[in-house]
Protein backbone atom coordinates (compact mmCIF):
# COMPACT_ATOMS: atom_id res chain seq x y z
CA UNK A 1 0.00 0.00 0.00
CA UNK A 2 1.69 3.17 -1.15
CA UNK A 3 0.64 6.76 -0.87
CA UNK A 4 1.53 9.44 -3.39
CA UNK A 5 1.93 12.88 -1.91
CA UNK A 6 2.86 16.05 -3.71
CA UNK A 7 4.28 18.86 -1.57
CA UNK A 8 1.85 19.87 1.15
CA UNK A 9 1.85 20.36 4.91
CA UNK A 10 0.58 17.38 6.86
CA UNK A 11 -0.07 17.62 10.58
CA UNK A 12 -1.59 14.77 12.55
CA UNK A 13 -1.45 13.24 15.98
CA UNK A 14 -0.03 9.73 16.01
CA UNK A 15 0.35 6.87 18.43
CA UNK A 16 3.52 4.83 18.52
CA UNK A 17 4.20 1.53 20.20
CA UNK A 18 7.41 1.53 22.20
CA UNK A 19 10.15 -0.93 22.74
CA UNK A 20 12.66 -0.77 25.53
CA UNK A 21 16.08 0.55 24.65
CA UNK A 22 18.92 1.99 26.63
CA UNK A 23 20.09 4.25 23.79
CA UNK A 24 19.04 7.86 24.32
CA UNK A 25 16.87 9.38 21.62
CA UNK A 26 18.50 12.25 19.70
CA UNK A 27 16.40 15.36 19.29
CA UNK A 28 14.87 15.73 15.85
CA UNK A 29 15.78 18.83 13.89
CA UNK A 30 13.20 21.59 13.86
CA UNK A 31 10.79 21.84 10.93
CA UNK A 32 11.04 25.29 9.41
CA UNK A 33 8.51 27.13 7.27
CA UNK A 34 10.69 26.18 4.29
CA UNK A 35 10.20 22.46 4.93
CA UNK A 36 7.36 20.06 4.27
CA UNK A 37 6.40 17.86 7.21
CA UNK A 38 5.48 14.34 6.11
CA UNK A 39 3.95 11.50 8.11
CA UNK A 40 5.37 8.00 7.61
CA UNK A 41 2.47 5.98 8.92
CA UNK A 42 1.38 2.38 8.56
CA UNK A 43 0.40 -0.44 10.84
CA UNK A 44 4.10 -0.70 11.75
CA UNK A 45 5.44 2.86 11.60
CA UNK A 46 4.33 6.16 13.09
CA UNK A 47 7.07 8.65 12.33
CA UNK A 48 7.29 12.16 10.96
CA UNK A 49 10.06 13.67 8.86
CA UNK A 50 10.60 16.79 6.82
CA UNK A 51 12.01 17.63 3.42
CA UNK A 52 13.13 21.07 2.27
CA UNK A 53 10.65 22.62 -0.17
CA UNK A 54 13.39 24.56 -1.90
CA UNK A 55 15.69 21.66 -2.81
CA UNK A 56 15.65 21.47 -6.61
CA UNK A 57 16.63 17.78 -6.50
CA UNK A 58 13.33 16.84 -4.95
CA UNK A 59 10.62 15.53 -7.22
CA UNK A 60 7.43 13.60 -6.74
CA UNK A 61 7.38 11.76 -3.42
CA UNK A 62 6.17 8.19 -3.00
CA UNK A 63 6.21 6.50 0.38
CA UNK A 64 4.61 3.59 2.15
CA UNK A 65 5.14 0.31 3.95
CA UNK A 66 6.37 -2.65 1.88
CA UNK A 67 5.00 -5.76 3.60
CA UNK A 68 7.07 -8.13 1.47
CA UNK A 69 10.34 -6.65 2.76
CA UNK A 70 9.10 -5.37 6.13
CA UNK A 71 10.33 -1.83 5.59
CA UNK A 72 8.99 1.66 5.11
CA UNK A 73 10.19 3.05 1.76
CA UNK A 74 10.53 6.68 0.79
CA UNK A 75 11.42 7.45 -2.83
CA UNK A 76 11.59 10.53 -4.98
CA UNK A 77 11.48 10.40 -8.76
CA UNK A 78 15.06 11.72 -8.87
CA UNK A 79 16.66 8.66 -7.21
CA UNK A 80 16.53 9.90 -3.60
CA UNK A 81 15.53 6.98 -1.38
CA UNK A 82 15.43 6.03 2.29
CA UNK A 83 14.36 2.57 3.44
CA UNK A 84 13.55 2.12 7.15
CA UNK A 85 13.31 -1.03 9.23
CA UNK A 86 12.59 -1.25 12.92
CA UNK A 87 15.63 -3.16 14.13
CA UNK A 88 18.77 -2.85 16.16
CA UNK A 89 21.84 -2.73 13.98
CA UNK A 90 25.52 -2.19 14.62
CA UNK A 91 27.36 -0.19 11.97
CA UNK A 92 30.57 -2.16 12.61
CA UNK A 93 28.68 -5.38 11.74
CA UNK A 94 27.43 -3.84 8.50
CA UNK A 95 30.98 -2.84 7.61
CA UNK A 96 32.14 -6.42 8.28
CA UNK A 97 29.55 -7.63 5.75
CA UNK A 98 30.95 -5.20 3.18
CA UNK A 99 34.50 -6.48 3.74
CA UNK A 100 33.30 -9.97 2.78
CA UNK A 101 31.77 -8.77 -0.52
CA UNK A 102 33.33 -10.70 -3.42
CA UNK A 103 32.43 -8.20 -6.19
CA UNK A 104 32.99 -4.72 -4.81
CA UNK A 105 35.59 -3.04 -2.67
CA UNK A 106 34.54 0.03 -0.70
CA UNK A 107 35.67 3.58 -0.15
CA UNK A 108 34.45 4.95 3.20
CA UNK A 109 33.51 8.62 3.28
CA UNK A 110 32.10 8.77 6.82
CA UNK A 111 32.06 6.24 9.63
CA UNK A 112 30.68 6.80 13.11
CA UNK A 113 29.26 4.34 15.65
CA UNK A 114 25.77 5.13 14.26
CA UNK A 115 26.35 5.96 10.57
CA UNK A 116 28.26 4.74 7.52
CA UNK A 117 28.58 6.52 4.14
CA UNK A 118 30.44 4.49 1.56
CA UNK A 119 30.98 4.11 -2.17
CA UNK A 120 31.22 0.86 -4.11
CA UNK A 121 34.30 0.31 -6.30
CA UNK A 122 34.21 -2.21 -9.15
CA UNK A 123 37.17 -4.60 -9.66
CA UNK A 124 38.44 -2.45 -12.56
CA UNK A 125 38.63 0.58 -10.21
CA UNK A 126 35.47 2.27 -11.49
CA UNK A 127 33.77 4.19 -8.71
CA UNK A 128 30.13 3.20 -8.42
CA UNK A 129 27.24 4.78 -6.53
CA UNK A 130 27.20 5.97 -2.93
CA UNK A 131 25.25 4.33 -0.09
CA UNK A 132 24.35 5.33 3.46
CA UNK A 133 23.28 3.51 6.64
CA UNK A 134 22.30 5.11 9.94
CA UNK A 135 20.86 3.73 13.17
CA UNK A 136 18.66 5.84 15.44
CA UNK A 137 16.51 5.31 18.48
CA UNK A 138 13.19 7.14 18.10
CA UNK A 139 10.40 6.96 20.64
CA UNK A 140 12.09 4.01 22.39
CA UNK A 141 12.43 1.92 19.21
CA UNK A 142 15.60 1.24 17.21
CA UNK A 143 15.54 1.95 13.47
CA UNK A 144 17.92 1.31 10.60
CA UNK A 145 17.79 3.90 7.81
CA UNK A 146 19.49 2.99 4.54
CA UNK A 147 19.61 3.98 0.91
CA UNK A 148 18.26 1.69 -1.78
CA UNK A 149 20.76 -0.96 -2.88
CA UNK A 150 22.44 -0.11 -6.17
CA UNK A 151 20.46 3.11 -6.66
CA UNK A 152 22.12 5.97 -8.55
CA UNK A 153 22.91 8.06 -5.48
CA UNK A 154 25.57 10.77 -5.45
CA UNK A 155 27.57 12.24 -2.56
CA UNK A 156 25.27 15.30 -2.75
CA UNK A 157 22.21 13.06 -2.40
CA UNK A 158 23.77 11.50 0.71
CA UNK A 159 24.01 14.95 2.34
CA UNK A 160 20.27 15.51 1.75
CA UNK A 161 19.50 12.00 3.03
CA UNK A 162 21.53 12.62 6.22
CA UNK A 163 19.67 15.92 6.81
CA UNK A 164 16.34 14.17 6.23
CA UNK A 165 17.14 11.24 8.57
CA UNK A 166 18.00 13.78 11.28
CA UNK A 167 14.41 15.12 11.09
CA UNK A 168 12.70 11.79 11.86
CA UNK A 169 10.72 11.87 15.08
CA UNK A 170 8.04 9.82 16.74
CA UNK A 171 4.49 10.80 15.93
CA UNK A 172 3.60 9.94 19.53
CA UNK A 173 2.54 12.91 21.60
CA UNK A 174 4.52 13.31 24.83
CA UNK A 175 2.54 12.23 27.92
Amino acid sequence: MKNLIISGMVFTALCFHSCSSSTPEPAAEEVSANDTLIVARSGYFDLTFSLPKSDARLGMLEHGYDEEFGEYRIRMDNGFSIFITEQSAVIADLKTELVNDVLFTYKYHQETPTALHFQRILPDGTEHFHAYYETRNIGGADYLFRTEEMAEITAGDIELIKKTVATFASGKKPA
